[in-house]
């Protein structure tokens, strides 16, 4: 729906930063319902600020197309970060501490993001992660829940039972999401992928949960496979998962330093320059 560029930004004072530009798509620039899902997006986002989420600064219209100017994070997203095998135990419980309490402060807000996936998750160099792209996020009604109309929402290997069954959601869905990209940290696979479309929405809807390495330790397995309970009522809230993450890295003695984040993607960055490091002479060729 929409694409992102990065821009130079200059304030009334001749402050001069770099952010991100994101505006509507050219084919779908005469899509009215894109233009008034933007501006939900816009809405919404502009009702957040916290340390773990993309802060909307400005937004506006350029010839009728509107356009979010935004923290440009310098990094990579957490898509970029995942190779098949698990990341270690301390900075995958980092991340997932700090999406987490990006979750706990919207949902306090009434906000659904319902597209939380490793795409979205921005890891800054200095290792801290935010939350961003609520393009699809909705704010909950007065009983704390969000309805899904008629089409399903989100990228499909990270639904949550309530989108797949188009129910009304709350917080918890993004907390079963959560729950996959922990479950895919911490043992390098995800949970539910599976070879289509229609098998994968099986595949949450009813398998189960693909058990954690022993090395994992076990009130961490616990918290994840709680956060995939199919039941939302059986699932964690995005406070609690906090709340137990706290308690199973204390007893663990588990560190969750942004420190140890970075240093990974200081690495990555470094692995796929030399992947696309030019052969000796290549340029002759």
């Amino acid at each position: 729906m929409a694409e992102i560029f990065i821009a130079e930004e200059q304030t009334t004072l001749g402050i001069k930063r770099l952010v991100a530009l994101k505006r509507i798509r050219p084919e779908f620039e005469q899509d009215r319902t894109f233009h008034r899902a933007f501006a939900e997006e816009a809405r919404l986002s502009m009702r957040l600020a916290h340390p773990h989420i993309v802060t909307v600064f400005d937004v506006g219209e350029v010839a009728d197309i509107p356009y979010l100017s935004m923290e440009w994070v310098r990094g990579r997203d957490l898509s970029t970060l995942l190779f098949d095998e698990p990341m270690p135990l301390e900075p995958a419980l980092r991340l997932l501490t700090d999406v987490g309490e990006a979750l706990a402060y919207a949902h306090t807000l009434g906000i659904v993001h319902r597209d939380v996936n490793p795409a979205n998750i921005l890891v800054a160099e200095s290792g801290v992660a935010k939350l961003s792209d609520f393009g699809i996020a909705k704010a909950a009604d007065t009983r704390g829940r969000t309805t899904t109309g008629h089409l399903v929402k989100g990228k499909y290997s990270y639904l949550s039972p309530e989108q797949v069954r188009r129910e009304p959601l709350d917080g918890r869905s993004d907390v079963f999401a959560l729950g996959i990209v922990a479950h895919l940290l911490l043992s390098g696979r995800h949970p539910f992928r599976r070879a289509t479309e229609l098998a994968t929405l099986h595949a949450i809807l009813y398998e189960p949960i693909p058990s954690l390495a022993p090395s994992v330790p076990t009130p961490i397995a616990a918290l994840v496979s709680r956060a995939l309970a199919v039941d939302c009522e059986q699932r964690l809230t995005a406070r609690a998962w906090l709340d137990g993450l706290d308690i199973a890295c204390m007893d663990a003695r588990v560190l969750r330093s942004h420190e140890q984040v970075a240093a990974i993607v200081t690495s990555t960055a470094t692995t796929v320059l030399a992947r696309h490091k030019p052969a000796p002479n290549e340029h002759t060729r």
